[in-house]
């Protein structure tokens, strides 16, 4: 779909998918005017949010971030704060068992990282 931000990438699958913001919402678990918001660029999801849409339009969470022409992460120190502190809760309610997989497999990534 070419570079576009990621709240216009969220329309233009959601009206390939023949949606309405009110659909998508429902699906998404979240509310018409969050849908609405992000459409407009008036907010950037947080990575539940992200994945729950990507999820609901049946599009790959890679897709839809990668066609934004942006890092997964939003630039400002603010916006990226907010997506630890959202990771951090998602993940302190994984299971310890769950908690120690991820851990492994992000150690794995970033020895990947470091030896490219």
């Amino acid at each position: 779909m070419g570079e576009l931000p990621i709240g216009e990438q969220i329309r233009n699958y959601r009206k390939i998918r023949k949606l309405n913001q009110k659909q998508l919402a429902d699906l998404a678990s979240c509310s018409m005017n969050y849908i609405s918001m992000l459409e407009r660029g008036l907010y950037y999801p947080n990575v539940r949010i992200l994945i729950q849409i990507a999820r609901a339009l049946d599009v790959p969470i890679a897709r839809l971030v990668e066609e934004t022409g942006i890092s997964f992460l939003p630039e400002s120190a603010y916006q990226r704060v907010w997506l630890l502190e959202d990771f951090q809760e998602d993940f302190n309610r994984l299971e310890p068992r769950k908690q120690m997989l991820l851990i492994e497999i992000l150690r794995y990534y970033c020895q990947i990282d470091s030896t490219d």
